[in-house]
């Protein structure tokens, strides 16, 4: 009321709903985006009252109820610093990581996921001996102590397999540069990354997101053939060693061909 904006804009998440039904009392105009790939409740609700809609997966359309000239594929944006990451020279060292090792990147968002913190550390005693292999294990802050205070054993060790830790790493452009696969949880920004880096991954759904979106979301790069993807009931170390194994065998040409 006090800014009298010419058109307002609902990214999902329900505190948009009193601003968006002020919009609509007031006879502004109305547009979404959907950063997921079926369409929240909000978003679907406030669908038929806008002017535009935005989607970020190009047939989440047939997910709205509404005619399609409102309907625009936009994709959803990534920072300019990811959008950029292909001029970044990679830089190994700095990740105490070394340059023409097959590099595996997992984290669990933005907070981390235990689940996928386990299955990574457990990883270790199978690759201890591969000098061929690195990871490197984003695990979130909350994790973090108990991780280096209980693994600390496999952090300090002088094995041939390379593994390293970090409780978050803002700078994940120059991560991506680096990733020869990533094993990820499949949130909206994070798969909006992994497309924008053209980087294989292993995605491992957040399995109580509401109306279970990030399986839909893992579920079309999947679809692609640019992601496999592993429901959280079945993830193991078994599975994703024998993955990476095949990963390898493929001399990445599953790596070029995501690429093409």
């Amino acid at each position: 009321l006090k800014f009298k904006p010419d058109i307002i804009l609902g990214m999902g998440g329900y505190i948009c709903a009193p601003v968006l039904l002020a919009g609509i009392f007031m006879s502004r105009k109305i547009a979404l985006h959907e950063q997921n790939y079926i369409p929240g409740r909000l978003n679907s609700f406030f669908s038929r009252f806008a002017r535009y809609i935005f989607i970020s997966f190009s047939d989440t359309d047939k997910y709205l109820k509404v005619k399609k000239n409102k309907i625009i594929f936009t994709g959803n944006p990534v920072r300019k610093a990811v959008e950029q990451s292909k001029n970044i020279k990679p830089e190994f060292e700095k990740w105490g990581l070394e340059k023409g090792r097959f590099t595996i990147i997992a984290f669990g968002g933005s907070l981390g996921a235990e689940k996928i913190n386990n299955t990574i550390i457990n990883l270790y005693n199978y690759f201890k001996d591969n000098d061929k292999i690195q990871i490197l294990l984003i695990c979130g802050s909350r994790f973090y102590n108990q991780l280096v205070k209980s693994e600390k054993n496999i952090i300090e060790s002088k094995g041939k397999f390379i593994l390293k830790i970090f409780s978050y790493i803002s700078e994940m452009q120059e991560i991506y540069r680096i990733s020869d696969v990533i094993i990820s949880r499949a949130g909206a920004n994070t798969i909006s990354e992994i497309i924008e880096c053209n980087i294989p991954s292993i995605l491992i759904p957040y399995p109580y997101a509401v109306a279970n979106h990030q399986f839909y979301n893992a579920d079309f790069l999947a679809r692609k053939g640019k992601a496999i993807l592993i429901e959280d009931k079945d993830l193991n170390e078994e599975k994703i060693i024998k993955i990476i194994e095949l990963l390898i065998k493929d001399d990445r040409k599953r790596y070029t061909a995501i690429q093409n």
